[in-house]
Protein backbone atom coordinates (compact mmCIF):
# COMPACT_ATOMS: atom_id res chain seq x y z
CA UNK A 1 0.00 0.00 0.00
CA UNK A 2 2.71 2.19 1.28
CA UNK A 3 5.04 1.57 -2.02
CA UNK A 4 1.59 2.12 -4.29
CA UNK A 5 1.45 5.76 -2.68
CA UNK A 6 5.07 6.60 -3.53
CA UNK A 7 4.42 5.79 -7.33
CA UNK A 8 0.78 7.66 -7.40
CA UNK A 9 3.24 10.85 -5.79
CA UNK A 10 5.68 10.30 -8.49
CA UNK A 11 3.33 10.62 -11.28
CA UNK A 12 1.90 14.24 -10.20
CA UNK A 13 5.16 15.21 -9.71
CA UNK A 14 6.61 14.22 -13.57
CA UNK A 15 3.13 15.32 -14.39
CA UNK A 16 3.44 18.93 -12.90
CA UNK A 17 6.68 18.93 -14.32
CA UNK A 18 5.85 18.02 -17.83
CA UNK A 19 3.13 21.15 -17.57
CA UNK A 20 5.32 23.48 -16.30
CA UNK A 21 7.85 22.83 -19.32
CA UNK A 22 5.19 22.88 -21.54
CA UNK A 23 4.43 26.30 -20.40
CA UNK A 24 7.98 27.69 -20.88
CA UNK A 25 8.15 25.93 -24.22
CA UNK A 26 5.16 27.79 -25.47
CA UNK A 27 5.97 30.75 -24.06
CA UNK A 28 9.72 31.06 -25.72
CA UNK A 29 7.69 30.01 -28.84
CA UNK A 30 5.40 32.77 -28.61
CA UNK A 31 8.26 35.36 -28.40
CA UNK A 32 10.33 33.71 -31.01
CA UNK A 33 7.09 34.52 -33.49
CA UNK A 34 6.96 37.61 -32.17
CA UNK A 35 10.52 38.84 -32.43
CA UNK A 36 10.49 36.98 -35.93
CA UNK A 37 7.71 39.70 -36.97
CA UNK A 38 9.18 43.08 -35.76
CA UNK A 39 10.86 44.40 -38.71
CA UNK A 40 14.70 45.08 -38.47
CA UNK A 41 15.44 48.90 -38.63
CA UNK A 42 18.75 51.35 -38.30
CA UNK A 43 17.78 55.14 -37.49
CA UNK A 44 19.34 58.62 -36.51
CA UNK A 45 18.29 61.31 -34.96
CA UNK A 46 16.73 64.32 -35.92
CA UNK A 47 19.66 67.13 -35.21
CA UNK A 48 19.55 70.94 -34.88
CA UNK A 49 22.48 72.05 -36.70
CA UNK A 50 23.98 75.04 -38.20
CA UNK A 51 24.41 73.94 -42.13
CA UNK A 52 25.59 75.73 -44.81
CA UNK A 53 23.02 77.52 -47.08
CA UNK A 54 23.52 76.38 -50.33
CA UNK A 55 21.21 76.61 -53.22
CA UNK A 56 21.13 74.76 -56.16
CA UNK A 57 19.62 75.19 -59.12
CA UNK A 58 19.69 74.83 -63.42
CA UNK A 59 20.54 77.48 -64.75
CA UNK A 60 20.98 78.89 -68.34
CA UNK A 61 23.82 80.88 -69.76
CA UNK A 62 23.25 84.02 -72.00
CA UNK A 63 25.52 86.59 -73.27
CA UNK A 64 26.92 89.75 -71.53
CA UNK A 65 25.66 91.65 -74.80
CA UNK A 66 24.53 90.52 -77.80
CA UNK A 67 24.39 92.91 -80.75
CA UNK A 68 23.07 92.26 -84.42
CA UNK A 69 25.16 93.66 -87.10
CA UNK A 70 22.59 95.21 -90.00
CA UNK A 71 23.89 97.97 -92.60
CA UNK A 72 22.56 101.50 -92.14
CA UNK A 73 22.31 101.99 -96.05
CA UNK A 74 21.16 100.24 -99.52
CA UNK A 75 24.59 99.01 -100.93
CA UNK A 76 26.98 96.37 -102.03
CA UNK A 77 29.00 94.47 -99.50
CA UNK A 78 32.44 94.81 -100.91
CA UNK A 79 34.34 93.31 -98.41
CA UNK A 80 34.82 90.84 -95.44
CA UNK A 81 37.44 91.13 -92.80
CA UNK A 82 36.71 88.41 -90.59
CA UNK A 83 35.39 84.80 -90.39
CA UNK A 84 32.80 83.41 -89.00
CA UNK A 85 33.52 82.18 -84.86
CA UNK A 86 36.16 84.81 -84.86
CA UNK A 87 36.90 87.27 -81.79
CA UNK A 88 36.72 90.32 -82.98
CA UNK A 89 37.20 93.54 -80.51
CA UNK A 90 35.32 96.66 -80.37
CA UNK A 91 36.64 99.14 -83.44
CA UNK A 92 37.40 95.90 -85.44
CA UNK A 93 35.92 97.00 -89.48
CA UNK A 94 34.47 93.52 -90.19
CA UNK A 95 32.21 94.72 -93.39
CA UNK A 96 33.36 97.34 -96.25
CA UNK A 97 30.30 98.22 -97.98
CA UNK A 98 31.19 100.15 -101.38
CA UNK A 99 31.35 103.66 -101.24
CA UNK A 100 31.73 104.88 -104.82
CA UNK A 101 28.41 106.42 -105.33
CA UNK A 102 29.02 108.76 -101.85
CA UNK A 103 32.14 109.68 -102.70
CA UNK A 104 30.91 111.05 -106.36
CA UNK A 105 27.76 112.27 -104.22
CA UNK A 106 30.08 114.35 -101.57
CA UNK A 107 32.50 115.53 -103.90
CA UNK A 108 29.92 117.13 -106.16
CA UNK A 109 28.59 118.66 -102.55
CA UNK A 110 31.63 120.09 -101.49
CA UNK A 111 31.74 121.81 -104.76
CA UNK A 112 28.36 123.11 -104.45
CA UNK A 113 29.39 124.57 -101.04
CA UNK A 114 32.74 125.93 -102.33
CA UNK A 115 29.89 127.63 -104.78
CA UNK A 116 27.40 128.60 -102.61
CA UNK A 117 30.16 130.46 -100.12
CA UNK A 118 31.30 132.57 -103.08
CA UNK A 119 28.66 133.70 -104.43
CA UNK A 120 27.45 134.62 -100.66
CA UNK A 121 30.51 136.61 -100.51
CA UNK A 122 29.70 138.67 -103.46
CA UNK A 123 26.09 138.99 -102.36
CA UNK A 124 27.52 140.20 -98.90
CA UNK A 125 29.77 142.69 -100.68
CA UNK A 126 26.45 143.85 -102.75
CA UNK A 127 24.73 144.42 -99.74
CA UNK A 128 27.06 146.21 -98.16
CA UNK A 129 27.77 148.42 -100.76
CA UNK A 130 24.17 149.31 -101.42
CA UNK A 131 23.81 150.01 -97.50
CA UNK A 132 26.62 152.79 -97.62
CA UNK A 133 24.88 154.43 -101.09
CA UNK A 134 22.20 154.20 -99.20
CA UNK A 135 23.10 156.29 -96.99
CA UNK A 136 24.25 158.73 -98.79
CA UNK A 137 20.91 158.88 -100.88
CA UNK A 138 22.54 157.29 -103.86
CA UNK A 139 20.53 153.53 -104.12
CA UNK A 140 16.83 153.25 -103.17
CA UNK A 141 15.53 151.25 -100.30
CA UNK A 142 14.67 148.93 -102.49
CA UNK A 143 17.95 148.02 -104.35
CA UNK A 144 18.58 147.63 -100.28
CA UNK A 145 16.21 145.27 -99.87
CA UNK A 146 16.86 143.41 -103.22
CA UNK A 147 20.29 142.89 -102.41
CA UNK A 148 19.59 141.72 -98.81
CA UNK A 149 16.90 139.27 -100.24
CA UNK A 150 19.74 138.05 -102.11
CA UNK A 151 22.01 137.36 -99.62
CA UNK A 152 19.20 136.01 -97.33
CA UNK A 153 18.64 133.26 -100.49
CA UNK A 154 21.98 132.15 -100.83
CA UNK A 155 22.95 131.75 -97.48
CA UNK A 156 19.94 129.58 -97.53
CA UNK A 157 21.09 127.71 -100.14
CA UNK A 158 24.66 127.28 -98.77
CA UNK A 159 23.23 125.70 -95.61
CA UNK A 160 20.73 123.47 -97.26
CA UNK A 161 24.07 122.23 -99.27
CA UNK A 162 26.32 121.75 -96.40
CA UNK A 163 24.05 119.90 -95.13
CA UNK A 164 23.69 117.54 -97.69
CA UNK A 165 27.71 117.11 -97.96
CA UNK A 166 27.38 116.30 -93.98
CA UNK A 167 24.77 114.13 -94.78
CA UNK A 168 26.86 112.50 -97.04
CA UNK A 169 30.12 112.16 -95.10
CA UNK A 170 27.83 110.58 -92.35
CA UNK A 171 26.34 107.79 -94.99
CA UNK A 172 29.97 107.15 -96.01
CA UNK A 173 30.95 106.04 -92.56
CA UNK A 174 28.06 104.11 -92.32
CA UNK A 175 29.98 102.04 -95.51
CA UNK A 176 32.75 100.97 -93.10
CA UNK A 177 31.26 98.62 -90.21
CA UNK A 178 32.72 98.31 -87.01
CA UNK A 179 32.40 95.84 -84.17
CA UNK A 180 30.54 97.72 -81.35
CA UNK A 181 31.39 95.82 -78.70
CA UNK A 182 34.20 92.85 -78.19
CA UNK A 183 32.64 89.04 -78.50
CA UNK A 184 32.27 86.09 -80.61
CA UNK A 185 30.63 86.50 -84.26
CA UNK A 186 28.51 83.68 -85.28
CA UNK A 187 27.63 82.66 -88.67
CA UNK A 188 27.99 85.92 -91.80
CA UNK A 189 24.84 85.67 -93.45
CA UNK A 190 26.09 87.57 -96.47
CA UNK A 191 28.74 86.93 -98.46
CA UNK A 192 31.21 89.55 -100.80
CA UNK A 193 28.99 91.07 -103.76
CA UNK A 194 25.69 90.81 -102.45
CA UNK A 195 23.24 93.80 -102.57
CA UNK A 196 22.94 94.87 -98.61
CA UNK A 197 19.48 96.55 -97.26
CA UNK A 198 19.18 99.01 -94.81
CA UNK A 199 17.60 97.32 -91.64
CA UNK A 200 17.28 93.87 -93.06
CA UNK A 201 15.55 91.86 -90.59
CA UNK A 202 18.88 89.07 -91.51
CA UNK A 203 21.25 90.85 -89.70
CA UNK A 204 24.67 90.30 -91.35
CA UNK A 205 26.27 88.55 -88.37
CA UNK A 206 25.68 88.61 -84.60
CA UNK A 207 28.10 89.02 -82.01
CA UNK A 208 27.86 87.99 -78.34
CA UNK A 209 29.65 89.24 -75.79
CA UNK A 210 31.08 86.17 -73.56
CA UNK A 211 34.35 87.84 -71.83
CA UNK A 212 32.30 89.00 -69.08
CA UNK A 213 29.42 86.65 -69.33
CA UNK A 214 25.83 85.61 -67.30
CA UNK A 215 24.29 82.59 -66.47
CA UNK A 216 19.96 82.90 -65.73
CA UNK A 217 18.46 80.86 -63.02
CA UNK A 218 14.96 81.27 -61.72
CA UNK A 219 14.25 80.18 -57.66
CA UNK A 220 11.48 79.86 -56.00
CA UNK A 221 9.99 83.16 -54.27
CA UNK A 222 10.63 81.32 -50.44
CA UNK A 223 14.15 82.16 -50.84
CA UNK A 224 13.89 85.82 -51.89
CA UNK A 225 14.65 87.06 -48.41
CA UNK A 226 17.71 84.80 -47.59
CA UNK A 227 19.33 85.81 -51.16
CA UNK A 228 18.65 89.12 -50.73
CA UNK A 229 19.69 89.37 -47.27
CA UNK A 230 23.12 87.41 -48.48
CA UNK A 231 23.71 89.81 -51.39
CA UNK A 232 23.49 93.20 -49.03
CA UNK A 233 26.13 91.74 -47.00
CA UNK A 234 28.59 91.48 -49.45
CA UNK A 235 29.66 89.90 -52.89
CA UNK A 236 27.97 85.81 -52.90
CA UNK A 237 29.85 83.64 -54.24
CA UNK A 238 29.24 80.99 -56.95
CA UNK A 239 30.05 77.95 -58.91
CA UNK A 240 28.39 77.02 -62.31
CA UNK A 241 29.33 73.33 -63.83
CA UNK A 242 28.32 72.00 -66.75
CA UNK A 243 28.22 68.36 -67.17
CA UNK A 244 31.20 67.31 -64.72
CA UNK A 245 33.58 70.05 -66.10
CA UNK A 246 35.21 72.11 -64.29
CA UNK A 247 33.51 73.84 -61.39
CA UNK A 248 33.74 77.75 -62.65
CA UNK A 249 33.43 80.72 -59.69
CA UNK A 250 31.32 83.61 -60.14
CA UNK A 251 29.05 85.95 -58.50
CA UNK A 252 25.51 87.02 -58.05
CA UNK A 253 25.32 89.74 -59.63
CA UNK A 254 20.94 90.74 -60.39
CA UNK A 255 18.20 89.64 -58.75
CA UNK A 256 14.71 90.61 -60.62
CA UNK A 257 12.93 93.67 -59.37
CA UNK A 258 9.45 91.59 -59.63
CA UNK A 259 8.08 87.75 -58.89
CA UNK A 260 6.40 86.11 -61.50
CA UNK A 261 2.92 85.41 -60.52
CA UNK A 262 2.27 82.76 -62.80
CA UNK A 263 5.23 80.84 -61.25
CA UNK A 264 6.16 82.04 -57.91
CA UNK A 265 10.05 82.45 -59.09
CA UNK A 266 12.13 85.53 -59.78
CA UNK A 267 15.03 85.64 -61.80
CA UNK A 268 19.14 86.20 -60.80
CA UNK A 269 21.56 86.42 -62.85
CA UNK A 270 25.50 85.35 -62.03
CA UNK A 271 28.69 86.92 -63.27
CA UNK A 272 31.73 85.23 -64.91
CA UNK A 273 34.76 86.49 -65.99
CA UNK A 274 34.96 83.57 -68.28
CA UNK A 275 38.19 84.51 -69.66
CA UNK A 276 38.78 81.28 -70.96
CA UNK A 277 35.55 81.06 -72.48
CA UNK A 278 34.70 77.74 -70.27
CA UNK A 279 30.91 78.90 -70.44
CA UNK A 280 28.97 79.10 -74.03
CA UNK A 281 25.89 81.05 -74.78
CA UNK A 282 22.78 78.60 -74.43
CA UNK A 283 24.54 76.03 -72.19
CA UNK A 284 22.42 74.43 -69.63
CA UNK A 285 24.66 74.55 -66.05
CA UNK A 286 24.18 73.48 -62.39
CA UNK A 287 24.52 76.65 -60.25
CA UNK A 288 25.29 76.59 -56.25
CA UNK A 289 24.82 79.69 -54.43
CA UNK A 290 26.69 80.14 -51.43
CA UNK A 291 24.18 82.14 -48.89
CA UNK A 292 25.86 81.33 -45.77
CA UNK A 293 25.06 79.22 -42.76
CA UNK A 294 21.79 78.67 -41.86
CA UNK A 295 21.25 78.27 -37.92
CA UNK A 296 19.95 75.54 -36.02
CA UNK A 297 18.55 73.72 -39.11
CA UNK A 298 16.71 70.26 -38.76
CA UNK A 299 18.66 67.54 -40.66
CA UNK A 300 17.83 64.00 -41.10
CA UNK A 301 19.72 61.32 -43.63
CA UNK A 302 18.95 61.66 -47.10
CA UNK A 303 18.05 58.29 -47.46
CA UNK A 304 15.24 58.78 -44.67
CA UNK A 305 12.92 60.67 -46.68
CA UNK A 306 10.35 58.60 -48.97
CA UNK A 307 8.95 60.18 -51.78
CA UNK A 308 5.47 59.88 -51.53
CA UNK A 309 2.71 60.25 -54.54
CA UNK A 310 1.29 63.55 -52.60
CA UNK A 311 3.80 64.28 -50.02
CA UNK A 312 7.23 63.41 -48.55
CA UNK A 313 7.24 61.18 -45.52
CA UNK A 314 9.66 59.44 -42.88
CA UNK A 315 8.78 56.83 -40.33
CA UNK A 316 9.74 57.45 -36.83
CA UNK A 317 10.27 55.11 -34.23
CA UNK A 318 8.73 55.11 -30.66
CA UNK A 319 8.32 52.29 -28.07
CA UNK A 320 9.63 49.97 -30.82
CA UNK A 321 7.05 50.92 -33.11
CA UNK A 322 7.08 52.42 -36.44
CA UNK A 323 4.92 55.72 -37.43
CA UNK A 324 4.45 57.54 -40.65
CA UNK A 325 5.24 61.24 -40.43
CA UNK A 326 4.50 63.43 -42.99
CA UNK A 327 7.56 66.27 -43.46
CA UNK A 328 7.98 69.31 -46.02
CA UNK A 329 11.82 68.92 -47.18
CA UNK A 330 13.47 72.55 -47.90
CA UNK A 331 16.31 70.93 -49.88
CA UNK A 332 18.53 68.37 -49.90
CA UNK A 333 22.64 69.13 -49.52
CA UNK A 334 25.52 66.51 -48.88
CA UNK A 335 23.61 63.70 -47.87
CA UNK A 336 20.98 65.49 -45.44
CA UNK A 337 17.26 66.57 -45.62
CA UNK A 338 16.69 70.01 -44.05
CA UNK A 339 13.26 69.30 -42.57
CA UNK A 340 10.60 72.53 -42.73
CA UNK A 341 7.84 70.69 -41.08
CA UNK A 342 7.05 67.66 -39.57
CA UNK A 343 9.60 66.42 -37.20
CA UNK A 344 11.24 67.86 -34.21
CA UNK A 345 14.84 67.52 -32.83
CA UNK A 346 15.59 63.85 -31.36
CA UNK A 347 12.93 62.15 -33.11
CA UNK A 348 13.95 59.40 -34.29
CA UNK A 349 13.87 58.20 -37.74
CA UNK A 350 14.43 55.47 -39.90
CA UNK A 351 17.19 55.08 -42.67
CA UNK A 352 17.24 51.55 -43.44
CA UNK A 353 14.30 48.79 -43.55
CA UNK A 354 11.45 51.12 -44.79
CA UNK A 355 10.45 49.01 -47.65
CA UNK A 356 9.14 46.83 -45.58
CA UNK A 357 7.03 48.90 -42.84
CA UNK A 358 3.70 50.26 -42.51
CA UNK A 359 2.27 52.56 -40.58
CA UNK A 360 2.54 50.89 -36.85
CA UNK A 361 4.73 48.23 -37.65
CA UNK A 362 6.98 46.57 -34.82
CA UNK A 363 10.89 47.10 -35.44
CA UNK A 364 13.88 46.15 -33.85
CA UNK A 365 16.34 48.62 -34.06
CA UNK A 366 19.92 47.31 -35.37
CA UNK A 367 22.53 48.93 -33.53
CA UNK A 368 26.00 49.26 -35.71
CA UNK A 369 27.48 46.86 -33.23
CA UNK A 370 24.34 44.43 -33.67
CA UNK A 371 24.96 41.97 -35.72
CA UNK A 372 21.80 40.45 -35.88
CA UNK A 373 20.88 42.04 -39.53
CA UNK A 374 23.94 40.87 -41.18
CA UNK A 375 23.13 37.48 -39.89
CA UNK A 376 19.19 37.65 -41.27
CA UNK A 377 20.55 39.17 -44.38
CA UNK A 378 23.20 36.51 -44.68
CA UNK A 379 20.44 33.28 -43.65
CA UNK A 380 18.25 34.89 -46.50
CA UNK A 381 20.81 34.48 -48.80
CA UNK A 382 21.90 31.23 -48.01
CA UNK A 383 18.13 30.15 -48.06
CA UNK A 384 17.35 31.52 -51.34
CA UNK A 385 21.05 30.23 -52.80
CA UNK A 386 20.02 26.31 -51.44
CA UNK A 387 16.59 27.20 -53.07
CA UNK A 388 18.26 27.56 -56.34
CA UNK A 389 20.53 24.66 -56.24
Amino acid sequence: MRKTKIIIAVLVVCAAGAGIWHHYKAGDAANAGKKAQSVLVKTAAVTAADVPLQLVAVGTVVPYQTVAIRSRIDSQLSDVKFHSGDYVHEGDVLFQLDDRVLKTQLDQAAANVQRDKAQQTNLQLQYDRNTKLFAVKSVSQQAVDDSKAALDTQTATLAADAALMESIQVQLTYTVIKAPISGRTGTINLTTGNTVTANDATPLVTINQVKPIWAQISFSQRYLEPIHNAKKNGSVAVTAQHEGNKPVAGRLDYIDNAVDNTTGTFATRVLFDNDDEALWPGMFVTVTLNLGDEKQALTVPEVAVQHGQENDYVYTVVDGKAHRATVKIARFQGGLAIIDSGLKAGDIVTTDGMMKLDDGSAVEVVTPADKSADKADAAASKTGGDAGK
